[in-house]
């Protein structure tokens, strides 16, 4: 999995505060949000506003994904 940081989403420090990737070929991206200094939202297009899971940490969020969107998909 490749993950990308979405610059546009940037705080004001600079800091990175969302990033994506594409989970199948036809174009189905899964989003990670900073939600809080140690929370992270997973959020994909048919999770509409809701977060699908909050983890406490950048590796957490990414490792969430991989083992319970992966194999749905």
């Amino acid at each position: 999995m490749k993950w990308r940081i979405i610059h546009e989403c940037d705080c004001d420090n600079g800091e990175p505060t969302q990033w994506a990737c594409k989970l199948t070929e036809n174009s189905q991206f899964v989003w990670i949000d900073k939600i809080g200094e140690c929370a992270y939202g997973i959020i994909n297009k048919a999770s509409g506003d809701d977060y699908l899971y909050v983890a406490g940490s950048l590796q957490g969020a990414k490792r969430w994904v991989s083992k319970n969107l992966i194999k749905v998909l």
